[in-house]
């Protein structure tokens, strides 16, 4: 009798277990309620899902019949999907995602319904659809890929990516038809990005957040008709390359205090910046350091600067201050041109240059009296 019993106990464990275990063993496409019912009934047990889940383009009511997946191994997609849903509720123990999570002209509004997802392997990919922030990701901490996002014209905010804390590849915003897109915020809790940070925005005025970010690996790059003042990057110590141009309103550049390296390439192009100040901790730049703009005045507040590859101060009209370079820093090359009203040029960094690289003939021309050779 005890044998018996063991034996159905036995008998009954494994029946569990080959029920919890029962998924499908490719990629899933939903085209329909229909579709979607039918998973429900086959693999209602199922909680890892070990290819895609492909959801659209057709008419969709719901995703509750994936309520009990707690891993998709490869991407979730949907796409145009009408005339409901508006979220992603019915998602509620999705945790992981192994590849992309992918949203392409659908009515969804907002993220709610993912709040127990926590790590996209993959890319976040936002396009052509109705989102109006991303509400609903607030437990997102780790994107392994890229966060790209084309904003469409109806989103408001970047609000919703509250925990989001890593993202190994690349930020890419793109808004150029989002006219309530007023303020850029880069989540409050990033501090890594792998990639670049590209943000193209056509409405916004100001970038803020991102105050706990440390690092961008890549491009940080910011640029729209509309933007007049970029800040929130009080902590960032290290970026790949720095770059502001086409930001024809854009007047100061604060919010880089704690800036120390910029791997490459150091670009301000900027025709409304007076002033090119605000980087007092910047040492390295290991590229390129071009400085320009038509209503460029004064370069100031550069005191711990003591490596430039290449120093390059070009075509601005109404230059005449240099004094950020008026103490000892390595220039491996040196141009300074078209600066007619340049007339001070001999700093100390320069004057070492140019008596300390006998072999290495700068470019100094086209400035006026003083500093024209």
């Amino acid at each position: 009798m005890i044998l018996l019993r063991v034996l159905l106990a036995t008998i009954i464990s494994i029946s569990m277990l080959l029920a919890q275990a029962q998924c499908p063993t490719g990629n899933v496409s939903i085209t329909s309620q229909g579709d979607a019912n039918a998973f429900a009934a086959n693999y209602g047990t199922c909680d890892t899902l070990p290819g895609d889940l492909i959801i659209g383009p057709g008419n969709i009511d719901d995703y509750f019949a994936f309520s009990g997946v707690r891993m998709i191994q490869g991407d979730l997609r949907t796409q145009a999907i009408y005339p409901i849903p508006l979220d992603l509720a019915g998602f509620t123990q999705l945790a992981h995602i192994g590849g992309d999570l992918f949203i392409n002209s659908t009515l969804t509004e907002t993220f709610t319904g993912l709040s127990a997802l926590e790590r996209i392997d993959g890319n976040l990919e936002v396009q052509f659809s109705s989102m109006l922030n991303f509400t609903g990701l607030s437990a997102l901490s780790v994107i392994g890929g890229d966060l790209h996002v084309y904003i469409s014209s109806d989103m408001i905010s970047m609000n919703g990516l509250t925990a989001l804390d890593t993202i190994y590849g690349s930020i890419n915003m793109e808004s150029i038809q989002s006219p309530n897109f007023s303020l850029i915020r880069i989540p409050p809790q990033l501090k890594y990005v792998g990639g670049n940070l590209r943000v193209l925005s056509q409405y916004a005025t100001g970038m803020g957040g991102g105050n706990a970010l440390t690092h961008v690996g890549g491009t940080l790059n910011v640029q729209g008709p509309s933007l007049q003042n970029v800040s929130g990057f009080s902590n960032l110590s290290t970026a790949g390359d720095l770059e502001f141009h086409d930001a024809p309103v854009l007047t100061s550049l604060s919010g880089f205090g704690s800036l120390d390296s910029v791997g490459n390439y150091f670009r301000v192009a900027l025709p409304s910046l007076i002033s090119l100040t605000g980087f007092p901790d910047l040492k390295v730049v290991g590229g390129t350091f071009l400085a320009t703009g038509l209503g460029l005045q004064s370069i100031t507040d550069f005191g711990q600067l003591t490596n430039v590859g290449t120093l390059t101060l070009a075509d601005s009209p109404v230059l005449t201050n240099i004094t950020a370079f008026d103490h000892p820093i390595e220039i491996e090359h040196l141009f300074i041109v078209n600066d007619p009203q340049l007339s001070y040029c001999h700093v100390q960094a320069v004057c070492e240059h140019l008596t300390g690289n006998p072999g290495v003939t700068p470019t100094i021309m086209n400035n006026t009296s003083g500093c024209m050779s």
